[in-house]
């Protein structure tokens, strides 16, 4: 099955396209378009379309699409995340009523209801405590999406945030993860295939965000502890810094190592030299379920 995965920043649209053909999937299509204007996700439902689609118009001009199916990954700060501990006897009532406690403290002048809300429980932390991890989206944005998918002929699949989509392309046996994004570095903390802990920081102060994986390096483990780094902007000297301050190795994610490319695909500027910015949307693109 074809699949188009779009990365939705404030600044451009990223697409990732695979075609499935002979029971193999190939890479078929790696682009990227600025938009004409800063894209505000809190735009009247028309402003927003008018704003994305002369971008998706303009990819596809370039390179028409073959999939009717898309999936598309959105900055991790549109989404609310936050975990709270729980004890192991409460009811799932009794955890869904905590959750809507916690949701109304931390957000007082939001409604619980406006929102489309996972929630996940996590046995193993960093913390050692059992935790529910919650991550919430506003239903309104998710309806814009569904509406511009439809009107541009093709089947809405996955919404996911940016950094979860490009954490599909890495082993999370025991892992950090970071996303770099123009508003802000988010960091996972992965264990036997688990998110275990998950923190936010400025994108102009690494001190805290130095501080906190200087933890992980310090600690002591049977096993080695891989390091990543993504992102839709240029975050080498990022990179740089921190291997530098904490004498480690952090590995790029390139989404496109283990996949073979179509007969048509064309190496452009984004697959021979950027494609570690362009992890989310290959990310979401590759997910089946």
């Amino acid at each position: 099955m074809n699949r188009v995965g779009l990365n939705i920043t404030e600044n451009k649209l990223q697409l990732v396209e695979i075609v499935g053909k002979s029971n193999n999937y190939f890479l078929d299509n790696v682009d990227e378009e600025s938009f004409s204007e800063k894209l505000n996700f809190q735009l009247s439902n028309l402003d927003f379309i008018n704003i994305l689609q002369p971008a998706f118009n303009n990819l596809k001009k370039r390179n028409s699409l073959s999939s009717e199916n898309i999936s598309i990954a959105l900055p991790i700060d549109l989404f609310r995340i936050f975990s709270f501990p729980i004890e192991p006897e409460l009811s799932v009532s009794d955890l869904h009523e905590q959750m809507e406690w916690e949701f109304s403290i931390l957000f007082p002048t939001l409604s619980i209801g406006d929102f489309i809300v996972r929630q996940k429980k996590i046995s193993n932390t960093v913390n050692y405590n059992p935790e529910i991890l919650v991550i919430a989206i506003e239903r309104r944005l998710i309806k814009v999406l569904f509406d511009f998918s439809k009107e541009n002929n093709l089947s809405l699949q996955f919404v996911d945030n940016s950094h979860f989509t490009s954490d599909l392309l890495i082993d999370k046996n025991n892992s950090v993860s970071l996303y770099l994004s123009k508003n802000f570095i988010s960091c996972f903390v992965y264990m036997n295939q688990e998110l275990v802990g998950f923190r936010r920081f400025e994108p102009n102060n690494q001190v805290k965000l130095i501080d906190y994986l200087g933890d992980f390096t310090s600690e002591e483990s049977d096993s080695k502890r891989e390091f990543y780094i993504s992102g839709d902007i240029e975050f080498d000297k990022t990179r740089n810094d921190i291997e530098e301050s904490l004498k480690l190795n952090i590995n790029d994610v390139n989404p496109f190592n283990h996949i073979p490319l179509s007969e048509s695909f064309i190496q452009n500027e984004h697959y021979l030299n950027r494609a570690n910015q362009f992890a989310s949307a290959a990310g979401i693109s590759f997910r089946t379920s």
